[in-house]
C-alpha cells in the first residue's frame, strides 16, 4: 500500500474582517469551497479532510461521502480566537493545529496534503503519485523561491513530524501586519531545520480559482515552456538547498536521473530562446 496520504482542505467561509481579505461574501465562498471539495471528491481516491475554522457546517451536503469513509469534516470556531492584525495565515496556522489534534483521517495518516480549500489544483494525482512513487522519504514538498524566501502555502506535502515540530513551533511568528507571512514562516521552517528531507515539487502545479487576497484568478496556462522552466528553476533550488543542507543530499541515482533532466531542460530550453530570437 506504501505511505498513507490525506488531503487536508483549509478553510474559511465566514472571514469576517479579516485584513489582506478582499473576497468576504460568505455565500461566494461556500459555493467555492463546495465545488472545490466535489472536485477533490471526484478527480482523485485520497481521503479527504474539511477543517473549516470559522464554525460554518457544510456536511449535510456531503453526507454520502462521510458515510462510506471517504470524508471528515472537523469544524471549530477559530477565526474569532487571535488577534486579526495577525491575519488569515496565522488562522490557516490553526486550523492545522487543530486537525493535527482533532481529525481521525490525519491521526492515521503518514503525509499530510496541505491545500487551500477553495482552489483546485488540476494535477493533484501526478503531484502527490510523483511524491508517493519517487520521492516517498521526503519530509516537506513545497514550491520554494530562495531568493524571495518565501515557499507558496497552497500546496504542501509534509509530515507530520515536521509540521509539529519545525513549521507550527514557528507559528508565533506569523503576523500579516508586520509583513510576516505564512509563507515567510513556511520558506525558515524548511530553510533553518535540519532533521527533515525537503524537495521542492518538481511538477508544475495547475491551479484553478481565485485569490482570497487579491482577488485575481489564477491560470496562467498549461504550456509546455512554462512547464520545462519551472522544473528547471525547481531544480536549481533543490541544488542551492543541497549545498547548505548536508543532510538533504539525495541518492546518487536520484542525483543522476535528476542532473540528466535538468541537463535536458536546459537544452530544450536554449532551443526554445534560439526560436524566439530568430
Amino acid at each position: 500500500m506504501g505511505n498513507k496520504y490525506v488531503i487536508v482542505l483549509t478553510a474559511c467561509i465566514n472571514p469576517g474582517k479579516m485584513i489582506h481579505t478582499s473576497l468576504t461574501d460568505v455565500d461566494i465562498r461556500r459555493r467555492q469551497y463546495e465545488d472545490a471539495l466535489e472536485f477533490y471528491l471526484l478527480q482523485t481516491d485520497y481521503p479527504i479532510v474539511f477543517v473549516e475554522n470559522s464554525g460554518t457546517d457544510i456536511s449535510g451536503d456531503f453526507r454520502k461521502f462521510v458515510d462510506c469513509g471517504r470524508l471528515e469534516f472537523v469544524t471549530f470556531q477559530g477565526n474569532e480566537e487571535f488577534d486579526r492584525k495577525k491575519g488569515k495565515g496565522y488562522g490557516e496556522a490553526l486550523i492545522l493545529e487543530y486537525a493535527l489534534e482533532h481529525s481521525l483521517f490525519v491521526h492515521q495518516c503518514d503525509f499530510l496534503v496541505k491545500i487551500t480549500g477553495r482552489l483546485k489544483l488540476l494535477n493533484v494525482n501526478s503531484m502527490i503519485g510523483f511524491h508517493r512513487y519517487i520521492l516517498p522519504h521526503c519530509d516537506i514538498q513545497s514550491e520554494m523561491d530562495r531568493r524571495e524566501r518565501y515557499s507558496d502555502s497552497r500546496m504542501l506535502i509534509t509530515s507530520k513530524g515536521f509540521l509539529q515540530h519545525s513549521f507550527l513551533a514557528r507559528k508565533e511568528r506569523i503576523d500579516d501586519s508586520k509583513g510576516c507571512n505564512f509563507e515567510h514562516i513556511l520558506f525558515t521552517s524548511i530553510d533553518e531545520q535540519k532533521d527533515f528531507v525537503f524537495y521542492p515539487f518538481l511538477i508544475r502545479p495547475l491551479w484553478r480559482g481565485i485569490s482570497g487576497t487579491n482577488g485575481r484568478e489564477y491560470w496562467e496556462g498549461n504550456y509546455r515552456s512554462l512547464k520545462l522552466a519551472y522544473f528547471k528553476r525547481m531544480l536549481n533550488c533543490m541544488t542551492e538547498y543541497n549545498m547548505c543542507h548536508p543532510h538533504n543530499k539525495p541518492s546518487m541515482g536520484v542525483r543522476l536521473v535528476l542532473g540528466m533532466a535538468g541537463m535536458a531542460v536546459g537544452t530544450v530550453l536554449r532551443f526554445f530562446d534560439w526560436i524566439k530570437n530568430e
